[in-house]
């Protein structure tokens, strides 16, 4: 087992130090590459995903003072954008933020469902949607 947790801490090594600290806090998709400022605190290539593998980590470990600071900006990040986000998708929206800040166990969550909730009243009725990558049929087209 010690073989094992010394390369999963290593490997989160790596990964916190490929974590940038400029304007906004962002990680890289991939080692070198440059930041899409669309999926910035997105969860699936922003820095929305590391909240998870700080919740996984909280339940073996407690966070270093690191930890705990990326957390912190994370949230306050992902906190600020609820109010201008339009989109509600799972992996970089919306649904993205409430995701993160449940797995932080930092407030915030019910004002992103407050917003998906204003988002869908202005779009009732409508066919499509537009997300940030697109038009995507809604439910009741695709029935």
């Amino acid at each position: 087992m010690e073989t094992y947790w010394g390369t999963a801490e290593a490997a989160w090594r790596w990964v916190l130090d490929e974590v940038r600290y400029d304007d906004a806090v962002w990680i890289p998709p991939s080692a070198g590459d440059e930041l899409d400022p669309e999926d910035r605190d997105g969860m699936y290539a922003g820095v929305g995903g590391l909240a998870h593998v700080l919740a996984e980590i909280r339940l073996s470990r407690e966070w270093t003072d690191e930890e705990q600071r990326l957390a912190a900006v994370v949230a306050e990040q992902v906190r600020a954008g609820i109010a201008a986000t339009t989109d509600y998708t799972f992996f970089g929206g919306l649904v993205s933020a409430i995701g993160v800040l449940t797995a932080l166990g930092e407030p915030g969550s019910g004002a992103a469902v407050t917003r998906l909730l204003e988002l869908s009243t202005r779009t009732a009725g409508r066919s499509t949607t537009t997300a940030r990558r697109g038009s995507w049929k809604a439910l009741a087209a695709r029935t």
